[in-house]
């Protein structure tokens, strides 16, 4: 074996176990990060020991995006819903929500103006309720397999920093 090599492997041998921890915490703007080095000081966090074999990288597949097999859990999407209150279809997504347990804040487009045009400006100009953002993906009405589909993409991305 080449001294370079040999540098190599001990390099990884050593630098591995740094990488089995990854800790969490919501930083001063609530936003989650992910990340392998601890939080600054006085940040309530959360660590979660990894698994020690490093598992296989994202593919990019036919069927989409395959991921490493870690994924947030339900109640750490963050999910904004426009809706009205005599909405039936507004119900049913409000009921789906609840069901997988995610984090669901509701604004009522009828009883707040401004909320009204926040939606209409997300909607990019589409009348009709409910709409529906999954931190950042929107959605005008509901169909339950595209959002569960959102839903399942966003629990697979963390963004490591």
């Amino acid at each position: 074996m080449t001294k370079t090599t040999l540098a190599l492997l001990v390099c990884v041998w050593f630098c591995w176990p740094a990488f089995s921890q990854i800790y969490k915490w919501k930083d001063k703007d609530g936003n989650t990060v992910v990340s392998t080095t601890p939080p600054p000081p006085g940040v309530t966090w959360e660590k979660r020991e990894v698994e020690k074999v490093q598992p296989e990288p994202r593919v990019r597949t036919n069927r989409g995006t395959e991921d490493f097999g870690f994924k947030r859990q339900y109640k750490d999407v963050k999910i904004l819903m426009y809706l009205t209150d005599w909405c039936p279809i507004c119900r049913k997504a409000r009921g789906f929500f609840k069901s997988l347990g995610v984090t669901l804040i509701e604004y009522d487009v009828e009883k707040d103006p401004e909320k009204e045009k926040e939606r209409s400006r997300k909607a990019g100009g589409e009348k009709g309720v409910p709409v529906i953002d999954i931190e950042g993906t929107i959605f005008v009405g509901f169909g339950q397999e595209r959002i569960r589909a959102a839903i399942e993409e966003k629990r697979a991305s963390w963004v490591l920093r």
